[in-house]
């Protein structure tokens, strides 16, 4: 029963926190609409935080990723728990819609 609990209460958190809003009609305005929308990348990366999947904001992260070639070959080759994004589910100007809103993301988060 307190597993079910447990579960019950990490179900609904995962992907509660309203992702910000970029500046509209900028394609990291398209990308959030991608992030939240089609892709659901916001249930696992929830605002951009950790979830289910790890942060997309922070020291680590840029560390991690300090080119948007890094982001694109996470995203596209996925790896533990993340599904891979292949251009059969995702086109290139979709791709680099997401990275500038993750990468809007982490410039909101450094001031």
């Amino acid at each position: 029963m307190t597993v079910l609990v447990v579960l019950a209460m990490f179900v609904t958190a995962c992907g509660s926190t309203p992702p910000p809003e970029p500046p509209v009609g900028t394609q990291a305005a398209t990308g959030r609409e991608l992030f939240v929308g089609e892709f659901g990348c916001n249930t696992c990366h929830p605002g951009g935080q950790k979830g289910v999947g790890r942060d997309l904001v922070g020291p680590e992260f840029r560390q991690r990723h300090p080119t948007d070639a890094s982001v694109r070959e996470q995203i596209r080759n996925g790896g533990g728990q993340m599904p891979a994004y292949g251009e059969e589910r995702m086109s290139e100007q979709q791709l680099q819609d997401v990275i500038a809103y993750i990468r809007w993301l982490n410039e909101q988060q450094a001031q």
